[in-house]
């Protein structure tokens, strides 16, 4: 398969993507090509929002004695 097709096929169908192709995928060499379509499957399947959490804790005692 070739390079840009993997791609599409990425932009596409990103859950029925091989091992293979994600390999290709991870060591992808054009790298504004690759953001713009991982942005394209962002804005398809959650929109332009970004949700951001985390747990914060509060306290003085490090109950796992990681100094």
């Amino acid at each position: 398969m070739s390079g840009a097709t993997i791609l599409e096929k990425a932009a596409a169908t990103p859950r029925a993507l091989t091992r293979g192709e994600l390999a290709a995928l991870i060591a992808w060499p054009d790298l504004d090509a690759l953001f713009k379509a991982a942005y394209a499957v962002k804005l398809r399947e959650i929109g332009p929002r970004v949700s951001l959490r985390g747990l914060i804790e509060f306290g003085n005692v490090c109950e796992k004695d990681c100094f």
